[in-house]
């Protein structure tokens, strides 16, 4: 009988007898699994690639198929956070360049004239608990305008998403508002 020849696992490193296999000999290149989870494990592990979140810019895992123009997010938190903002700077800006309360139907024939168009409600619901909005929850309907102290400082409203669209730093952008 014969020595048996053992080989590590090349996922666990588990040794593993080559002879119950009917394998003599192996290459230096080649993958033994002891057995199909391993397998599984090592095919996972060579298809994960790591990226940063479009989001929060946080590294996260994800396999090369998942990945994509549409799916560049680490979680259902950021991806949601970028559709519930999305347009959040624009309606700012919008109540930023006037000086009195807007109701959101208001708020939509302007945001029209930069080709967005958000529903009224969806308007008041992304603007109604900013801390950068005063309500006026005296009027019928309610109407907002954006507190004095960020009328002049849109960079305390934009999200790091904005940033990277325009290719600028916040600490650029907002030197030139100094």
């Amino acid at each position: 009988m014969s020595d048996p020849l053992e080989a590590p696992c090349s996922f666990c490193d588990k040794s593993i007898d080559l002879t119950k296999r009917g394998i003599k000999e192996i290459t230096d290149n080649q993958n033994i699994y002891c057995d199909k989870k391993c397998m599984g494990g090592a095919q996972t592990k060579r298809a994960t690639i790591t990226v940063k979140c479009a989001y929060c810019n946080k590294d996260f895992n994800t396999l090369k198929g998942r990945h994509s123009e549409s799916n560049i997010f680490c979680g259902k938190t950021c991806a949601f956070s970028v559709r519930k903002d999305r347009y959040f700077w624009t309606i700012l800006y919008v109540l930023s360049k006037q000086n009195r309360f807007l109701s959101a139907d208001q708020i939509r024939e302007s945001l029209k004239t930069r080709k967005v168009d958000l529903t009224a409600m969806r308007i008041a619901t992304r603007i109604a608990s900013s801390p950068f909005v005063e309500v006026n929850k005296e009027s019928e309907p309610f109407t907002y305008k954006l507190r004095e102290e960020y009328k002049d400082k849109p960079y305390t409203w934009h999200t790091s998403k904005y940033y990277r669209k325009i290719g600028m730093g916040k600490k650029e952008y907002s030197a030139q508002f100094e």
